[in-house]
Order: C-alpha cells, then sequence, then structure tokens
C-alpha cells in the first residue's frame, strides 16, 4: 500500500508511506477514519490507518492457519463493526473491527 497526495495537474504526488503487501486485494477505505483494510496471500487482513505521516499505524491478523488468500474486505455496522472476508479455501471469516 502506498500513500500519496495528489499536488495537482502537470506536479509529481508528494509520497508519504509505503508499507509492503503481498498480492494485496482491493482496498476497503473507511471513511472519516482514515483506515483502509486489505487481503494479502499470506493469510493476512491488515488495516493502515493514514495520518499522512512517514510511519503509519499498522496491524493485522492472521486468519485461518495463515495460507490462503484473503479476498476484499467489507465493513458492516459502524463504529463497533464487523468485517467480513473471504479466502480462497472457502471460509468467511467475521472480525471485529477496528482491528486489535
Amino acid at each position: 500500500m502506498t500513500s500519496i497526495q495528489d499536488n495537482g495537474p502537470g506536479t509529481t504526488p508528494t509520497l508519504y508511506w509505503q508499507v509492503p503487501v503481498t498480492n494485496a486485494s482491493i482496498p476497503l477505505f473507511v471513511f472519516d477514519t482514515n483506515t483502509a483494510l486489505v487481503g494479502s496471500n499470506n493469510g493476512e487482513l491488515i488495516q493502515t490507518n493514514d495520518t499522512h505521516t512517514t510511519s503509519p499505524w499498522t496491524t493485522s491478523v492472521t486468519l485461518g492457519d495463515g495460507t490462503a488468500v484473503v479476498g476484499a474486505p467489507t465493513l458492516h455496522g459502524g463504529a463497533a463493526s464487523r468485517i467480513y472476508v473471504g479466502t480462497d479455501d472457502g471460509v468467511i471469516y467475521i472480525v471485529t473491527w477496528p482491528l486489535p
């Protein structure tokens, strides 16, 4: 994942930070929280809080035994929400948001 600022047409974007994610899924952006969630192909669901600093706050959880590809997450329920995410081994996980 990469955080940049668009500085307008004809200008170079400002790079804030990069977090390596192996084959990231389509991200879920949780508006008004500066949070993005993505799945990876190493069994992790990753949460990043983008505060436009050089070092974002990042946490993750491993789903199952950590060998499945994690798909694009969805969020349901507001502040005390649940994340629903499937894996390529056919399991749907329900995870409390925000991640611990």
